[in-house]
């Protein structure tokens, strides 16, 4: 919680700084896993600093990738560090980083490069909510399915129409801007992480 305009994180973020972030979310982490509860990182790459609600439409943060670096992004690399299996991605634009609004959910940068290359994680990547405004109001949910995929989202939430972004699926492997080996990746990665969590629970 870095800016103090910002009305939707700030009732829900542990903290303005970014080390005592850090240490909250690896306490909860430690709760949550010794209950065998998978965790889940969010928003990434931060919504801390933003102002607006992405409920309702585009939300920007004109933080550089350097300022990311020495704030938002800490907690979750702290997270990765300690066994984060899951990080929901959010629908905030970062132009600076990005260079368009294209939210963080849709863009290869963030995913990719950013989360997967330089900071090394290797687990689910499931999207917000894609009903919310930022991208409901801004593409059509066959576009966001397909653009999501493309980026380097492996689960879906919630799509604003679910047979649409389906039938956008099926269509993006028939014209192959989508590629069958690409889904199949996404979905080892799930099946990996259900039937560990399956044999940990059959273990004595």
């Amino acid at each position: 919680y870095t800016n103090p305009s910002n009305q939707v994180v700030r009732e829900r973020a542990f903290s303005k700084d970014p080390a005592v972030v850090s240490d909250m979310v690896e306490a909860e982490m430690k709760g949550l896993m010794e209950n065998d509860i998978m965790v889940s990182l969010k928003h990434f790459p931060g919504h801390g600093h933003t102002t607006g609600d992405t409920h309702d439409n585009f939300v920007v943060t004109n933080k550089t990738l350097a300022q990311l670096r020495e704030t938002e992004l800490l907690p979750f690399a702290r997270g990765i560090e300690k066994g984060a299996e899951m990080i929901m991605l959010a629908h905030i634009s970062l132009p600076k980083i990005i260079g368009d609004n294209t939210p963080a959910s849709l863009s290869k940068i963030i995913i990719e490069y950013l989360l997967r290359k330089e900071m090394g994680f290797e687990g689910l990547v499931i999207t917000d909510a894609l009903n919310m405004g930022a991208v409901s109001k801004n593409y059509r949910s066959d576009q966001a399915a397909v653009a999501a995929f493309l980026a380097g989202v492996d689960i879906l939430m919630m799509p604003e129409d679910f047979h649409l972004a389906y039938q956008g699926v099926l269509e993006g492997l028939m014209n192959g801007s989508l590629k069958e080996e690409d889904l199949e990746k996404k979905l080892k990665r799930i099946l990996t992480i259900k039937i560990e969590r399956s044999m940990k629970k059959e273990s004595p």
